[in-house]
């Protein structure tokens, strides 16, 4: 059976609809998520990489770096994430943490990461709403196309994106959650497999995002 690698952050991870217990108690069953219904609809084994947590490009990019020598012949669905988030080393843990705004452990005195102090974090977010750091991304993607052209890849992003209905606009605030519905996945699959038959999506999902 051919494969379907799926990489990003939480709007791509493959418990997102099913952990949303409200969500699931709202809609009285639960939904499918994107690459569920490409996975029924293509016959494909989907392999997740993705995390539930805020994941930043960095992570995403580099578990595509440490898994590329293992596909081949597949299709390939990267997911990017906002450009505002990076990722840092926590000292305390000694292992990657990724950086997102958070009021609420400001709120509750706790850093953003242990052993570096919050205004340098404050500094960073300001600096990274600058259009470079898509420019960034964008070369990754150039690199990823040629690493893998033997494979058909889709490259999308939920950022500043407005497409697709998220579970907050189905319930009507009901239920609150940023990600999509049953049919923002259902769109967002249709899209994805209409790519698919094309050969894939090899452009930047950014390339019309305007920043600073």
């Amino acid at each position: 059976m051919k494969r379907l690698y799926v990489f990003g952050d939480s709007f791509t991870d493959a418990n997102i609809i099913s952990n949303n217990k409200s969500y699931i108690q709202w809609k009285g069953y639960t939904p499918k998520t994107f690459h569920q219904i490409i996975s029924e609809k293509l016959n494909l084994e989907v392999v997740n990489f993705s995390k539930s947590y805020g994941m930043d490009n960095y992570t995403i990019f580099q578990q595509i770096c440490s898994n590329i020598n293992s596909i081949n012949d597949s299709i390939i669905i990267i997911n990017w994430s906002e450009p505002i988030r990076f990722r840092m080393v926590d000292i305390s843990l000694e292992k990657w943490r990724t950086i997102i705004p958070s009021n609420s452990r400001i709120n509750k005195g706790l850093p953003y990461v242990n052993g570096v102090d919050n205004s340098v974090i404050d500094g960073m977010f300001l600096n990274r709403h600058h259009s470079l750091y898509l420019d960034e991304i964008t070369n990754w993607i150039k690199i990823i196309n040629k690493a893998l052209s033997d494979n058909i890849i889709i490259h999308w992003s939920w950022y500043n994106n407005t497409t697709y209905q998220t579970i907050t606009n189905e319930t009507n605030g009901d239920v609150v959650d940023f990600h999509y519905s049953e049919q923002g996945h259902l769109e967002l699959a249709n899209w994805i497999i209409l790519q698919i038959e094309n050969g894939g999506y090899y452009k930047s999902p950014f390339a019309n995002t305007t920043m600073i």
